[in-house]
């Protein structure tokens, strides 16, 4: 799997030292899963401009992008949702507000602060195929992760 990594990286022709070791990808039959956490600012913003090259590179792939993206909304301010404007621009669709519209769920409780940094985005064939979408709270009531796990189920 490293070498799809390594493939797709190289394939984009861009430089990805940083965001790298944040990234896993993997093949799920005929679907790339690219998994993140972005720890920072400058990680996400990275990340962010590597998906928005994936659908000009393989336009006939199903997509699957997931995890923590760092960007979203922020205690009750939509403005983080505008950095992820470049994915819908680049023919991403953010599955949460395709299902939920504008709902928010607050997937990272730390302290005072909490915010809805976790996403699905899909590209492809596969967006199409969406059932639902939802977080599981019980990881953040049990205090066993500062995270809620974002599950997505989609037809076969």
């Amino acid at each position: 799997m490293a070498k799809m990594k390594r493939e797709i990286f190289s394939n984009l022709g861009v430089t990805l030292t940083l965001i790298e070791r944040h990234v896993v990808c993997r093949r799920v039959e005929d679907i790339i899963v690219i998994g993140a956490f972005c720890a920072t600012p400058n990680i996400g913003s990275q990340f962010l401009t590597y998906l928005t090259t994936l659908p000009s590179t393989f336009p006939d792939v199903s997509i699957i992008a997931t995890g923590d993206f760092f960007f979203g909304a922020r205690g009750s301010n939509y403005g983080f949702y505008a950095s992820l404007d470049c994915l819908r621009l680049s023919g991403w669709i953010d599955m949460w507000r395709l299902s939920r519209g504008d709902e928010l769920v607050w997937s990272f409780q730390s302290g005072r602060g909490k915010s809805q940094p976790d996403h699905i985005f899909c590209f492809g064939p596969i967006s199409r195929c969406l059932m639902s979408v939802d977080f599981s709270m019980t990881e953040l009531e049990k205090r066993l992760s500062d995270h809620a796990p974002m599950l997505a189920q989609f037809e076969s």
